[in-house]
C-alpha cells in the first residue's frame, strides 16, 4: 500500500513537471516569434523594392523571410503603405521591431527574389483615409501672432477746395481738410479723424472718430475701445456710439472660409488622380493613394451647382460622379461662431458735434452654426427706455435654397410692447434665381436706428427673380433680374403722434450682356405703382479700348424728360502716373459739362476738375497723401487707407536710389535718395507681393532675393528689407618668389571666405568677391604651397587688374 502511493506521488510529480515544462517552452517560443533579440535562423533576408497595389515606395527596405515564404517586414512599412494598424506577431531584429505581413488580415503578397521585389496587393479597406484639404480646425487656420513690427505714427489728409460762380453774386467757396491721425505700438493701432471747414468764410472744426483698435488674428477677435457702429442682426438697425466693443473679426484670417463647403468622399483600388470640376469648370486636381480619400472644403461658387468627381487610375480606367451642391453665405461652418458686444453711449448729431453723447446703450450679436444647415443668430438691445430681443434662423433646405425666419419683440416705457415676424426663401443657381421676404411688424415694435418718434412699416414684402439667358443653349444672351418692393406705412400715424416713411410700391427690372469681351449693354427700369411721376427707365452702353480706357454713352426718360451723357476715362494706375475723365449731359435745354485730370506720385494724389452744373461754374481741387514715420525713417506718401485696404509697406534697398519697386507685379514707384520706398494700400494679414527690379543695381551688386512677402497690422506698417552687397572683383596674377607663374589649376583658398578659386593660366586669377578690403590667401599645388596678401583699390573700374601679386 505505501508503496503504491509513493507510486502514485511520483506519478503526479512527473506529470506536474511535464505540464510546467510545456508551458515554459510555449512561453519561450512565442517570447523569441514575437520579440526575439535576434531573427530565427531559417529566416533570410533581402533588400526589396516594395510595391503596393501598383505603387512604388521610394525606398528599399530589409524584408525577411523562411522557406514558407513567411514575410516578416518593419512595423514602420505599414505607416509608409498607409494600411491601418493590425495586432501582429512581431519580432525584434536588429533593435528594430518586424511584423509578420502574411497574417495581415485581406493582404497578399508575392516575393520575387529574382528581382528583389515584394508586390503587395490589400483591399480598400485596410488602408487609412486620406484627407485633402485638411482644415477642419475651423476656428483658425493659422494660429499666428502678429502685431506691429515696430511703433510708428501717421496722418492721412485730404485738402480739398471748392469755388462755386451762379453768374450774380455771391459766390460760395469751400475750403475742408479731412485728416486722420494715427498710432501703432505692440498693443494696437489708434486713430483720431477730424474735418477743418471754412464755407463762405465761416470755420468749423468737428471730431468724427477717434478709437483705439487691437486685432487678434489668434483669437479671431477685435478689441475696440473708442467710436463705432453696434452690430446688428438682418431684421435690426445699427447706431453710432462711443465705448467699448468685443467682437469675431474674420478678417485677420483671409484663408478662413466661415460658410459651409461640400466634402466629396471617394475610394482609389489604385494610385489614382481625381480631377474636380465645379459646374464643368476645372477646379483642381489632386493625386491620391490606394484607399478611402475626402477632399474638404470643394472652393465652390455661392448657390446651387454642380461638381463632377474624375476619378483616373494608373491603368487609365475612369470613373465619373457628378453631385449637386449648396453653398449659402448666410450659414456658418458648424461650430462657428460671430458675435459682438457692446456696451457705450449713442452717438447724436454725427458730423456736426464732437462730443454730443446720448443715452446708455448695450447690445450683442452672436451667430452660431449648430450644423453645416442650421445656423441661428440671436439680438438684443438694451436702453434705459427701450428693450429689444430677437432670433433669426437659417436653414439650408435640401439642397435647394435656404429658409430664413425671424421673431423679435421690444418694450417701450409707457407705451408698451411690439413684436416682429419675419419669413423668406432664397435660391441662388447658375440659371434661374430667385427668392421672396416677408416681414410684418405690430404698432409698438421699435428698436434702435430708428430716428426719434419713427414708427416702423407695418409691412415690407420683396420678392425677385434672375435668369442667365445663356442657360438657353443659344449663345451668350445676357441676364435678366426683376425685383418687386411693398412698403406699407402705419396708417393711424397721427394717433401715435409717430413718421414713417409712405407708403410705396416699386418694379424694378434689369438686362446686361457683354458683346466682344469689351462692350458691354445695360438696361435698367423703375416703376412706381403709387407715382408715376418716378418712374425711370435708362440705358447705357459702354466699350473697354484697353486696360485704361474706357467710353460710355447712355439715356434716360423720367416723367417725359430726356437725358442724353457721354462719357470717357482714362484710369489712374496702381504707380505714378495720371487718369482724366471727361463727362458731358444734355436734355430739358440744359447742357452739363465736367472735366478732370488726376496725377499720383510716390507723395501723393493730386486733382483738378472744371464743371458746369444748372447753369452754374465750378472750380475744385484735391490733395491727398500721407505723412509716415516708421522703422526710423519719416517720408511723404499717398494716402493708404482707401479702396478697403488700410496699411502699408516700408520697402528698403539701403543706399541705392531709382530702384524700380513692385507691388503684385505692378509698378508702384522706385526708392529716393537713402533706397526708401512707403508703398500704400496693402491688404491688412494678408501676403503682399513685393518685388524690385535687379537691373536697376549696379553691375557690382549682388542680392540675395528680389522678392518678398509681407502681412501688415491693421492700419500700421511693414518693412521689406533687400540688402545689397557691393561686389569687390579684381583680377590678377600670381607669381612666386621665383619670379614663374604659379601652375595652373592650383587651389586658391581666401580668408574668411568659404568659395575655393582656381588659377588659371600665367597664374591669372578671377576673384569675384573679395569681401574684405585686405585679401589673404593661400594657393596649393602639388607638394608646394605660398601666401599672399594685397588691398584691394577703390578704382572707378568695376574689374580692376591689379597685375602681378608675389606669393610669398
Amino acid at each position: 500500500m505505501l508503496k503504491s502511493e509513493r507510486y502514485q506521488k511520483a506519478k503526479f510529480n512527473y506529470i506536474t513537471w511535464l505540464f510546467l515544462f510545456c508551458l515554459f517552452f510555449f512561453y519561450s517560443s512565442n517570447v523569441q516569434a514575437s520579440v526575439g533579440d535576434e531573427p530565427s535562423d531559417h529566416l533570410e533576408v533581402i533588400l526589396a523594392d516594395i510595391i503596393i497595389n501598383h505603387d512604388h515606395l521610394p525606398e528599399v527596405v530589409p524584408v525577411y523571410f523562411d522557406e514558407k515564404e513567411h514575410v516578416w517586414v518593419p512595423e514602420s512599412l505599414l505607416a509608409q503603405m498607409h494600411l491601418l494598424p493590425q495586432p501582429l506577431p512581431t519580432q525584434l531584429i536588429d533593435e528594430q521591431v518586424y511584423v509578420l505581413l502574411t497574417d495581415y488580415p485581406g493582404v497578399t503578397h508575392y516575393l520575387n527574389q529574382s528581382v528583389l521585389e515584394l508586390i503587395i496587393k490589400a483591399p480598400d479597406d485596410a488602408f487609412s483615409e486620406q484627407i485633402i484639404n485638411d482644415t477642419d480646425d475651423q476656428t483658425i487656420p493659422n494660429r499666428t501672432l502678429i502685431r506691429p513690427e515696430s511703433p510708428g505714427a501717421f496722418l492721412n489728409y485730404t485738402l480739398f477746395s471748392q469755388y462755386a460762380e451762379s453768374g450774380t453774386p455771391p459766390t460760395n467757396t469751400n475750403v475742408s481738410a479731412l485728416t486722420e491721425l494715427g498710432l501703432f505700438n505692440q498693443f494696437g493701432t489708434g486713430s483720431l479723424h477730424y474735418i477743418f471747414q471754412n464755407i463762405n468764410n465761416k470755420t468749423s472744426a468737428v471730431r468724427l472718430d477717434a478709437s483705439w483698435t487691437q486685432d487678434q488674428p489668434e483669437n479671431l477677435a477685435r478689441w475696440r475701445v473708442g467710436d463705432s457702429i453696434t452690430s446688428s442682426a438682418n431684421w435690426s438697425g445699427a447706431v453710432r456710439f462711443g465705448g467699448i466693443q468685443y467682437s469675431t473679426n474674420f478678417a485677420t484670417q483671409p484663408g478662413l472660409v466661415t460658410m459651409p463647403l461640400p466634402d466629396i468622399q471617394g475610394q482609389a483600388a489604385l494610385p489614382s488622380t481625381v480631377n474636380l470640376l465645379i459646374n464643368n469648370v476645372a477646379s483642381q486636381q489632386n493625386s491620391v493613394r490606394p484607399g478611402p480619400f475626402v477632399i474638404n472644403n470643394v472652393p465652390v461658387v455661392s448657390g446651387a451647382g454642380t461638381i463632377s468627381v474624375i476619378t483616373e487610375d494608373i491603368l487609365g480606367r475612369q470613373e465619373i460622379i457628378t453631385l449637386p451642391y449648396y453653398a449659402a453665405p448666410q450659414l456658418l461652418k458648424e461650430g462657428l461662431t460671430n458675435f459682438s458686444y457692446e456696451a457705450g453711449f449713442i452717438r447724436d448729431n454725427y458730423g456736426m458735434d464732437s462730443n454730443d453723447y446720448g443715452q446708455a446703450v448695450g447690445t450683442v450679436t452672436v451667430s452660431k452654426g449648430l450644423s453645416n444647415t442650421f445656423t441661428v443668430t440671436g439680438h438684443g438691445e438694451l436702453l434705459k427706455n427701450q428693450q429689444t430681443i430677437g432670433a433669426t434662423g437659417n436653414y439650408l433646405w435640401n439642397n435647394f435654397g435656404v429658409v430664413s425666419f425671424s421673431l423679435a419683440a421690444s418694450q417701450l416705457t409707457g407705451q408698451g410692447g411690439g413684436g416682429l415676424f419675419s419669413l423668406g426663401f432664397n435660391r441662388q443657381a447658375r440659371g434661374l434665381s430667385y427668392g421672396t421676404q416677408a416681414t410684418l411688424t405690430t404698432q409698438k415694435f421699435t428698436q434702435i436706428g430708428l430716428l426719434s418718434g419713427q414708427a416702423a412699416p407695418a409691412s415690407v414684402v420683396q420678392a425677385y427673380s434672375g435668369y442667365d439667358l445663356g442657360q438657353l443653349g443659344l449663345g451668350s444672351l445676357g441676364s435678366l433680374s426683376v425685383s418687386y418692393t411693398n412698403t406699407q406705412a402705419r396708417s393711424n400715424m397721427a394717433v401715435l403722434n409717430s413718421f414713417a416713411p409712405p407708403t410705396s410700391e416699386l418694379i424694378t427690372a434689369s438686362y446686361s450682356n457683354v458683346f466682344f469681351k469689351r462692350v458691354s449693354l445695360s438696361l435698367n427700369s423703375i416703376q412706381d405703382l403709387r407715382n408715376s411721376q418716378n418712374n425711370q427707365i435708362s440705358l447705357m452702353l459702354t466699350m473697354s479700348i484697353d486696360s485704361l480706357y474706357t467710353t460710355s454713352a447712355g439715356a434716360t426718360r423720367q416723367n417725359s424728360k430726356q437725358r442724353y451723357t457721354e462719357q470717357f476715362t482714362k484710369s489712374l494706375p496702381l504707380g505714378t502716373g495720371y487718369g482724366y475723365q471727361v463727362y458731358g449731359s444734355q436734355g430739358d435745354s440744359t447742357q452739363n459739362l465736367m472735366g478732370s485730370i488726376t496725377a499720383q506720385n510716390e507723395y501723393g494724389q493730386y486733382n483738378a476738375a472744371v464743371s458746369r452744373f444748372n447753369n452754374q461754374n465750378n472750380y475744385q481741387a484735391n490733395i491727398s497723401g500721407s505723412v509716415i514715420h516708421f522703422g526710423g525713417v519719416t517720408a511723404f506718401a499717398r494716402n493708404f487707407d482707401s479702396g478697403g485696404a488700410s496699411s502699408f509697406g516700408l520697402v528698403q534697398v539701403p543706399g541705392f536710389e531709382n530702384v524700380r519697386i513692385y507691388q503684385q507685379n505692378q509698378l508702384i514707384g522706385t526708392t529716393n535718395a537713402k533706397g526708401n520706398l512707403f508703398i500704400p494700400n496693402l491688404l491688412p494679414y494678408q501676403k503682399n507681393k513685393i518685388d524690385i527690379d535687379p537691373t536697376d543695381l549696379p553691375i557690382d551688386a549682388y542680392i540675395e532675393e528680389t522678392e518678398k512677402n509681407i502681412i501688415p497690422y491693421y492700419k500700421s506698417g511693414s518693412i521689406a528689407v533687400f540688402p545689397v552687397k557691393k561686389l569687390h572683383s579684381v583680377i590678377f596674377s600670381l607669381i612666386t618668389q621665383k619670379n614663374k607663374y604659379v601652375p595652373t589649376g592650383a587651389l586658391l583658398k581666401i580668408k574668411h571666405n568659404e568659395q575655393n578659386f582656381l588659377v588659371g593660366e600665367q597664374g591669372q586669377v578671377y576673384l569675384d568677391n573679395a569681401q574684405e578690403e585686405r585679401v589673404q590667401g593661400t594657393a596649393y599645388w602639388d607638394t608646394h604651397q605660398c601666401q599672399f596678401e594685397f588691398t584691394v583699390p577703390d578704382h572707378q573700374e568695376i574689374i580692376p587688374n591689379l597685375g602681378e601679386v608675389l606669393c610669398h
